[in-house]
């Protein structure tokens, strides 16, 4: 069995022919009814939950348009001239701001805006980028239920209607992306962020890919996008090519919950835990960094058995990651040490998150990092450097000490493994 695994903008095979036992996990098969630009234009047509944006857009002059930034795949040369259209013809005049949904990611520069929406849309429309450390850029909008004070980028304060468009898979922290990430935590304030990316939210039971119920970083982003006023979104769901094969728009909350259905439906993967479990970041541009890889990796713990090996392949063209990130992952102690330092708050740095959630795979499982980084980096960070997929399985095996039953996840980010339990 020789398995094509994404990595980077190319993509490795795994041989896997020596194995008797492997299961690949991957989505169910899905045919589009529609080509991606009609799919996209009649979900716009066909809204869930609420009027069609032209109807929306009537009277409303200042319109804000989020979207994401270039660490997700979002086909916006397809998705934002379509939505700029509808609005358009409910309201010709209307001027549309788009803010790009950061997070706490580095800035998009002026060629990766152009590169994920076109030249001409933005030459035509004003593009600001979302600065979650520029407090002088942020508006409060009050305290959520959970105490945690929200602030957003302050263009909402100009808005008269507020749009967004994202994408939908399962999301380690949310349950599953798109819809109400791009208020919280797209557009918000660092501090907000790191309230809500707390331990206790990233180490809770129900915060697990696939899972809305009970989920209390899910409840702070809704709550987030009704103060914000967030009135219609466009979300669509991909295949593992990064095509368009299903679109969902309309009420910010029963359309997102739609597509979180067919998502679940479409990505669940059935499986039973195995001795090791092989899995990528989905390749670019959700590889770029080992802080976005801690998604793929997130997903294998739950189809691995606790003390197996986990193989992460995941290019990292732009190393770690986020400053927050390495720091926490560079440091001298123990995993299990680092992560007690961090529940007590003697550990708070930006984006640590990401590193808790590594380190608690770190602590129950053995992680090699087929990757660009150098090997000091990865081994310093409590993992196991391999130079590539041959090497990793052997030493998987190795490590396993018998012939091992594998489970193999080609586009991790995506998938819900169903059946055992994991971490």
């Amino acid at each position: 069995m020789n398995i094509k695994l994404p990595y980077g903008r190319t993509h490795i095979n795994a041989d896997l022919s020596a194995f008797e036992h492997v299961n690949v996990l991957e989505q169910a098969k899905y045919s589009p009814e529609f080509a991606e630009s009609d799919e996209v234009r009649n979900a716009l047509q066909n809204p869930i939950g609420e009027a069609s944006l032209s109807e929306l857009a009537r009277g409303k002059n200042r319109i804000l348009l989020i979207t994401n930034d270039m660490t997700r795949p979002m086909p916006s040369k397809i998705t934002i001239p379509a939505i700029i259209a509808e609005i358009h013809s409910g309201n010709p005049d209307a001027e549309i701001t788009i803010l790009i949904a950061s997070g706490l990611h580095r800035a998009m520069t002026q060629q990766e805006l152009v590169d994920k929406m076109g030249a001409d849309v933005v030459a035509d429309n004003r593009v600001i980028v979302h600065d979650a450390y520029d407090n002088d850029s942020l508006a409060y909008f009050g305290e959520l239920s959970t105490g945690n004070p929200l602030w957003l980028n302050a263009e909402l304060l100009n808005a008269d209607l507020v749009v967004s468009e994202g994408f939908i898979e399962a999301h380690w922290l949310a349950g599953y992306s798109g819809g109400r990430k791009s208020i919280l935590p797209g557009i918000a304030g660092a501090d907000t962020v790191m309230r809500n990316h707390c331990p206790k939210h990233v180490d809770d039971k129900a915060t697990r890919p696939g899972n809305l119920q009970d989920n209390l970083a899910h409840r702070e982003f809704t709550e987030a996008a009704t103060k914000a006023k967030l009135a219609f979104i466009l979300n669509v769901v991909l295949d593992k090519d990064k095509k368009i094969i299903k679109a969902f728009a309309g009420h910010p909350f029963s359309a997102h919950e739609e597509g979180c259905r067919f998502v679940n439906r479409l990505m669940s993967a059935p499986c039973k835990l195995a001795d090791v479990t092989i899995v990528t970041n989905s390749g670019y541009p959700l590889d770029l960094n080992l802080y976005q890889s801690c998604k793929g990796l997130n997903t294998a713990s739950f189809a691995t058995k606790e003390g197996g090996v986990i193989i992460l392949c995941t290019e990292c063209a732009e190393g770690v990651g986020h400053g927050g990130f390495g720091e926490v992952m560079n440091m001298k102690m123990l995993p299990a040490e680092v992560l007690e330092k961090m529940h007590s708050g003697e550990i708070k740095i930006y984006d640590q998150w990401g590193a808790q959630v590594i380190l608690n795979v770190v602590v129950k499982y053995k992680v090699i990092v087929v990757t660009d980084i150098e090997r000091d980096i990865i081994e310093c960070m409590g993992m196991i450097y391999a130079e590539n997929i041959a090497e990793a399985v052997d030493m998987a095996a190795e490590m396993v000490g018998h012939v091992p039953v594998i489970n193999v996840i080609p586009e991790g980010p995506i998938i819900i493994p169903k059946g055992g339990t994991g971490a």
